[in-house]
């Protein structure tokens, strides 16, 4: 009769550690998730805050472009940081379906409308941020090799240099249907280097590195 209740108790015991655990994760992933939506609300005011000041600037041609691209590192940085946090809340699968669309979502076209700040910078105020476009797929095995060698190269560049990636698998979004179509990406990890497609595969620091000093050669 003891064994049986002790038995009952260690069961119970085990089911409320286990439920508890459940909570906490949940609990944990939810506030990563507020976090997310608080973060990606700041891009976005910062983003529509940057165009606005690019309109109002166009009126002191010559002062607008210097300030203008003394914001590109927040900028760039808030974007790293977001992206790295939403990859973390995709891999712990424990989060609302709705939200996560959201959230991703709205970090996509960030991204291209950081994008588009960026190409307008290089075109109008004879900026010279060298631009890699990285499409992956996020449980593929080169793409998060990919990855890897992209940090490596960033970390040497400092802010000269925009990596922005792009989720190859999340048809959710038609901007993403657009950059396929406009760089021509048929196979995953991609990457694209000043408006250049590489060609797929994993590709290494070594030719990343020389395209890159290539541009710098012949701008």
């Amino acid at each position: 009769m003891n064994k049986a209740r002790l038995l009952i108790a260690s069961i119970l015991i085990a089911t409320i550690i286990f439920v508890a655990g459940l909570f906490s994760g949940w609990a944990f992933d939810r506030y990563r998730s507020n976090i997310l939506f608080e973060e990606t609300r700041v891009n976005e005011l910062n983003t529509e805050s940057f165009v606005t000041e690019q309109l109002f600037l166009e009126h002191f041609e010559e002062e607008s472009c210097d300030i203008l691209s003394g914001r590109v590192p927040e900028m760039q940085e808030n974007l790293r940081e977001v992206g790295a946090k939403l990859a973390k809340l995709d891999r712990s699968k424990s989060f609302d379906i709705n939200d996560f669309n959201y959230l991703k979502r709205k970090y996509f076209i960030q991204e291209v409308q950081f994008l588009s700040i960026i190409m307008d910078l290089n075109k109008n105020c004879e900026s010279n941020y060298d631009i890699i476009l990285y499409f992956y797929d996020p449980y593929q095995a080169k793409s998060i090799s990919q990855g890897q060698i992209l940090d490596a190269v960033s970390a040497d560049r400092n802010y000269e240099l925009i990596v922005l990636s792009f989720d190859g698998t999340y048809y959710d979004e038609p901007l993403l249907n657009l950059l396929v179509r406009k760089y021509h990406i048929s196979e995953l990890p991609t990457l694209v280097i000043n408006n250049e497609n590489l060609g797929s595969g994993l590709i290494g620091i070594e030719k990343i590195e020389e395209k890159l000093d290539l541009d710098v050669e012949t701008n």
